[in-house]
Protein backbone atom coordinates (compact mmCIF):
# COMPACT_ATOMS: atom_id res chain seq x y z
CA UNK A 1 0.00 0.00 0.00
CA UNK A 2 2.80 2.05 1.00
CA UNK A 3 4.46 1.69 -2.85
CA UNK A 4 0.99 2.17 -4.32
CA UNK A 5 0.80 6.14 -2.41
CA UNK A 6 4.50 6.58 -3.24
CA UNK A 7 4.33 5.74 -6.89
CA UNK A 8 0.84 8.15 -7.24
CA UNK A 9 2.33 10.78 -5.39
CA UNK A 10 5.90 10.79 -7.73
CA UNK A 11 3.28 10.56 -10.55
CA UNK A 12 1.78 13.59 -9.59
CA UNK A 13 5.12 15.09 -9.18
CA UNK A 14 6.26 14.13 -12.58
CA UNK A 15 3.26 15.55 -14.49
CA UNK A 16 3.56 18.62 -12.68
CA UNK A 17 7.57 18.92 -13.32
CA UNK A 18 6.61 17.70 -17.29
CA UNK A 19 3.93 20.71 -17.59
CA UNK A 20 5.63 22.88 -16.24
CA UNK A 21 8.60 22.84 -18.59
CA UNK A 22 6.51 22.26 -21.16
CA UNK A 23 5.19 25.66 -20.81
CA UNK A 24 8.54 27.15 -20.05
CA UNK A 25 9.63 25.70 -23.74
CA UNK A 26 6.97 27.47 -25.33
CA UNK A 27 7.62 30.20 -23.54
CA UNK A 28 10.92 30.77 -24.63
CA UNK A 29 10.49 29.66 -28.77
CA UNK A 30 7.89 32.53 -28.31
CA UNK A 31 10.21 35.33 -27.03
CA UNK A 32 12.85 33.67 -29.28
CA UNK A 33 10.63 35.11 -32.17
CA UNK A 34 9.87 38.30 -30.82
CA UNK A 35 13.59 38.81 -30.44
CA UNK A 36 14.43 37.44 -34.24
CA UNK A 37 11.11 40.14 -35.30
CA UNK A 38 12.91 42.97 -33.55
CA UNK A 39 16.16 42.24 -35.01
CA UNK A 40 14.68 41.80 -38.60
CA UNK A 41 12.89 45.18 -37.98
CA UNK A 42 15.99 47.34 -37.17
CA UNK A 43 18.21 45.92 -39.91
CA UNK A 44 15.57 46.75 -42.14
CA UNK A 45 15.18 50.67 -40.48
CA UNK A 46 18.73 50.66 -40.97
CA UNK A 47 19.12 49.57 -44.75
CA UNK A 48 16.22 52.42 -45.42
CA UNK A 49 17.76 55.04 -43.28
CA UNK A 50 21.16 54.10 -45.50
CA UNK A 51 19.88 55.05 -48.14
CA UNK A 52 17.71 58.26 -47.35
CA UNK A 53 20.43 59.58 -46.12
CA UNK A 54 22.38 58.71 -49.06
CA UNK A 55 19.93 60.52 -51.82
CA UNK A 56 19.24 63.47 -49.40
CA UNK A 57 22.92 63.69 -48.66
CA UNK A 58 23.60 63.73 -52.96
CA UNK A 59 20.03 65.75 -53.31
CA UNK A 60 19.40 65.38 -57.26
CA UNK A 61 22.39 63.42 -58.10
CA UNK A 62 21.56 60.27 -56.59
CA UNK A 63 18.48 60.12 -58.80
CA UNK A 64 20.06 61.84 -62.04
CA UNK A 65 18.86 65.40 -61.51
CA UNK A 66 15.56 66.80 -59.09
CA UNK A 67 13.09 65.99 -61.63
CA UNK A 68 14.41 62.51 -62.88
CA UNK A 69 12.26 59.65 -61.79
CA UNK A 70 14.09 56.65 -60.52
CA UNK A 71 12.93 52.64 -60.11
CA UNK A 72 15.02 50.66 -58.41
CA UNK A 73 15.02 47.06 -57.24
CA UNK A 74 17.74 45.43 -55.83
CA UNK A 75 18.71 41.65 -55.84
CA UNK A 76 18.06 39.41 -52.35
CA UNK A 77 21.43 40.36 -50.97
CA UNK A 78 22.88 37.83 -47.90
CA UNK A 79 23.82 39.97 -45.29
CA UNK A 80 24.64 37.73 -42.28
CA UNK A 81 25.04 33.84 -43.74
CA UNK A 82 25.65 32.51 -39.54
CA UNK A 83 24.51 31.62 -36.91
CA UNK A 84 21.20 32.88 -39.13
CA UNK A 85 21.21 33.16 -43.02
CA UNK A 86 19.80 37.11 -43.41
CA UNK A 87 18.81 38.48 -46.76
CA UNK A 88 17.93 41.97 -47.63
CA UNK A 89 15.68 43.52 -50.46
CA UNK A 90 15.40 47.28 -51.54
CA UNK A 91 13.38 49.02 -53.38
CA UNK A 92 13.57 52.79 -54.46
CA UNK A 93 11.13 54.54 -56.44
CA UNK A 94 10.18 58.26 -57.05
CA UNK A 95 12.16 61.77 -57.96
CA UNK A 96 14.67 63.61 -56.18
CA UNK A 97 11.86 65.36 -53.93
CA UNK A 98 9.03 62.79 -53.50
CA UNK A 99 10.31 58.71 -52.95
CA UNK A 100 9.76 56.00 -51.11
CA UNK A 101 11.97 53.50 -50.04
CA UNK A 102 11.38 49.77 -48.58
CA UNK A 103 13.41 47.35 -47.03
CA UNK A 104 12.85 43.28 -46.73
CA UNK A 105 14.71 41.56 -44.39
CA UNK A 106 13.88 37.86 -43.79
CA UNK A 107 16.04 35.13 -41.66
CA UNK A 108 16.57 31.18 -41.70
CA UNK A 109 14.42 31.68 -38.71
CA UNK A 110 11.25 32.62 -40.52
CA UNK A 111 11.47 35.91 -38.87
CA UNK A 112 10.83 38.80 -41.68
CA UNK A 113 9.80 42.62 -41.62
CA UNK A 114 9.12 44.79 -44.18
CA UNK A 115 9.53 48.69 -43.94
CA UNK A 116 8.37 51.73 -46.11
CA UNK A 117 9.32 55.83 -45.72
CA UNK A 118 7.78 57.88 -47.52
CA UNK A 119 10.04 60.63 -48.10
CA UNK A 120 8.60 64.40 -49.01
CA UNK A 121 11.31 67.32 -49.40
CA UNK A 122 9.90 70.98 -48.92
CA UNK A 123 12.52 73.04 -49.79
CA UNK A 124 15.91 71.74 -47.37
CA UNK A 125 13.93 70.06 -45.09
CA UNK A 126 12.74 66.46 -45.30
CA UNK A 127 9.43 64.96 -44.25
CA UNK A 128 9.60 61.13 -43.62
CA UNK A 129 6.72 58.81 -42.71
CA UNK A 130 7.77 55.32 -41.31
CA UNK A 131 5.17 52.54 -41.97
CA UNK A 132 6.00 48.85 -40.75
CA UNK A 133 4.33 46.74 -43.53
CA UNK A 134 5.14 43.37 -42.41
Amino acid sequence: MIVLVGFAVLSIISGVAINVAWRTLRAEAKQTQEIETIRTDALARSAVNTVIETANATSGDFFGGASNSISYESEQETIFSAPDKTTLKITLNGTARDYNVTAIVSADTKASSEIRADVLQSGDKYLITWRKIK
